[in-house]
């Protein structure tokens, strides 16, 4: 008997194996909806957090940002923002090497990796920085907006 029943377990295990972590995660990709439409509304909270602890006029912050910002389209056609978009500006046939949901220009800012621009934590914190600092004029969308 207790032979038996091993050839049947292991026989269901083959016919019917368990499911792996990997499967899991398969599964819930396919059943959950994509996070990147509230990507918009993470990335105006983590905005609206630096203006705050800067001293910063919020409202000029979050409309220089979502200025900036790239914007694509997400599989079922809603805009995302994409916080690790590179410019899609060209200056003398050459795409600008400018990055992330603040449009950093790298070789304006050396000391500041591709990576650090496209972290929505860092970049933000960063450009309240600047603003802080008086610094807001760096960016092209707060000359549209404001001057």
């Amino acid at each position: 008997m207790l032979v038996a029943l091993t050839i049947v377990l292991i026989l269901g295990a083959l016919i019917y194996p368990p499911t792996t972590a990997k499967s899991v995660v398969e599964v819930i990709d396919e059943t959950i909806p994509s996070p990147l439409p509230s990507t918009q509304i993470a990335l105006q909270e983590i905005a609206t957090q630096e203006a705050i602890k800067n001293g910063l006029d919020v409202q000029r912050f979050l409309a220089v940002q979502k200025c900036e910002i790239k914007k694509r389209l997400d599989s079922e056609g809603q805009p995302v923002w994409d916080y690790t978009a590179q410019s899609d500006h060209y200056r003398n046939g050459v795409r600008e090497d400018s990055w992330g949901a603040w449009q950093i220009h790298l070789p304006s800012h050396p000391n500041i990796t591709k990576e650090q621009a496209q972290d929505p934590y860092w970049s933000t914190a960063w450009a309240a920085k600047q603003w802080s600092e008086g610094r807001a004029s760096m960016w092209s969308c707060y000359h549209i907006l404001y001057t």
